[in-house]
């Protein structure tokens, strides 16, 4: 049971960082690809502003005039499908243009702009003849795109990176970007230079030492990293675990409920092993009991058998007696047993009246006192409850503390001394017997109430009985809505107190 235990949960375990795992992955995917098109979206935003800028200029390069020449240098068809096409393409200006970048730099356009490149044509086999350009190829070819984008780059590239972007626009592209892709979190932006320090445009809860999220945003003329795009999630696990909550939920209280089934059970395997080596101990403390006045009963039978006992009338009358005794003896055990049965099951009847505790407890003391003083023991009493009167079941509370009694006699040594006191506190009677015996462990103190429960000393039956005793005199005091507490150190003897309601 415990390898397969360790065998699930640690499956389990696996089971879930994979899907941690996954769902990390899974979340950066998706962040990568955000940052990537806002960074996108911030660039072409950029060149949308200076294009609107310098309009003016893109009318004058674009327009098709007497100064615009197309020229094809090179064409080259392989065996296969595929033409190349080289061109070259000249716009020249003219008369020079001069544009103020920043209040203390003016840029002076060169006269001629050019733009040039290889353009890949899939040819048509059914034809003999090239196929003719495609209106993209064709407008790409015609309007100088690539030259526009590379001044509007450089004229952008002399601005500083706080007025070349707005943190506000910033949040606002990654955060529709991230909510498009299902990531609706918060975050923190910021822009970082080359060497990856926080710039002007920040969040100012941005932390840079977290394992962040980066992509390259803008790029200087000679294609070098300017800037770079970062982006923090502070909620990045909840981020993650939401997804798949429901699962791991499920798997949790699975990996619980396995797990406490498989504590009960053990629980449960102990528990029972203990009440069946109790039970066993029982057994064979009662055959113990049993064994002792049968024994003695078939001598005393056998003895009687005899003439010369038979016909000697003292004999036979100490031998009837001793019969009787020991018959005696047996049905006081039969009967424990027998209402310890009727205790569980909640079948024993009591008859409770108004009874004068201090005669009760009197009748036991005298009851005991023989016993006690053949060991050459005393019972000392201190009554000084002043009310004692008491609804309780008279014969079972009788039981109840001559059992109390028969205890401290029986673990005392040699010359025992029992105390017996009584009194009031808090609307209740207190009994409190104390003996001079052997005491108890703390470890054992807590099981005396336990049903067969006996304290091991080497030697199972050095006092006779079968630990059903305590455990009848808990339940008749529960049974009165009473209490009863045991206090004992080892070696110093033990104390019970009874509490019981006043009527």
């Amino acid at each position: 049971m415990t390898l397969s235990l360790f065998i699930f949960v640690g499956l389990q375990i696996y089971f879930i960082s994979e899907v941690i795992k996954a769902g990390e992955q899974d979340f950066s995917s998706r962040v990568y690809q955000a940052l990537k098109e806002s960074s996108n979206k911030i660039a072409d935003n950029e060149l949308k502003k200076i294009y609107y800028t310098y309009k003016d200029l893109a009318e004058n390069v674009t327009k098709k005039d007497s100064n615009l020449t197309k020229i094809v240098l090179q064409s080259v068809e392989d065996s296969g499908t595929t033409r190349y096409l080289s061109y070259s393409k000249n716009i020249v200006q003219r008369k020079p243009t001069s544009i103020k970048v920043t209040p203390t730099t003016t840029l002076k356009l060169a006269p001629i702009y050019s733009d040039q490149g290889t353009i890949k044509i899939q040819k048509d086999t059914t034809i003999k003849s090239p196929p003719p350009l495609t209106t993209e190829l064709e407008n790409d070819h015609d309007f100088a795109n690539y030259t526009l984008k590379e001044y509007a780059r450089l004229v952008a590239d002399k601005e500083p990176i706080e007025k070349r972007v707005n943190l506000e626009e910033v949040k606002y592209i990654v955060h529709n970007e991230l909510k498009q892709r299902g990531l609706d979190v918060d975050f923190r932006v910021a822009l970082l230079d080359n060497k990856l320090n926080t710039t002007l445009i920040s969040d100012t809860k941005y932390d840079k030492k977290k394992n962040n999220y980066k992509v390259l945003l803008f790029n200087d003329s000679k294609d070098k990293p300017l800037y770079f795009l970062a982006a923090s999630f502070p909620d990045k696990t909840v981020s993650v675990l939401e997804r798949f909550w429901v699962s791991m939920l499920i798997t949790l209280i699975t990996m619980i409920i396995i797990v406490l089934v498989y504590i009960a059970s053990i629980y449960y395997m102990n528990k029972q092993k203990m009440i069946s080596e109790i039970k066993t101990d029982f057994i064979n403390n009662m055959s113990h009991e049993f064994k002792t006045p049968i024994a003695t009963i078939n001598l005393a039978t056998d003895a009687l058998k005899n003439p010369v006992i038979s016909n000697n009338s003292d004999k036979v009358k100490y031998y009837s007696d001793l019969i009787k005794q020991e018959n005696k003896r047996m049905s006081k055990q039969v009967e424990m047993v027998l209402r310890m049965s009727k205790l569980e099951r909640n079948e024993l009847e009591f008859h409770k009246k108004e009874v004068n505790m201090r005669q009760l407890i009197i009748k036991c003391m005298e009851s005991m006192k023989m016993i006690v003083e053949k060991r050459n023991g005393i019972i000392i009493d201190n009554f000084t409850a002043n009310h004692y009167i008491v609804n309780v079941d008279e014969f079972h509370m009788e039981n109840a503390i001559i059992n109390l009694l028969d205890n401290a006699n029986k673990y005392s040594p040699e010359n025992p001394k029992i105390n017996i006191t009584t009194y009031n506190e808090n609307s209740h009677y207190v009994i409190e017997i104390s003996d001079n015996g052997i005491g108890m462990e703390p470890s054992v103190l807590k099981k005396i109430f336990e049903k067969f429960y006996r304290e091991e000393t080497g030697n199972i039956h050095n006092v006779k009985g079968h630990g059903l005793g305590l455990t009848y005199v808990k339940k008749i005091i529960d049974q009165h809505n009473g209490e009863i507490i045991a206090k004992s150190e080892k070696g110093k003897g033990s104390t019970f107190t009874i509490k019981l309601p006043l009527t």
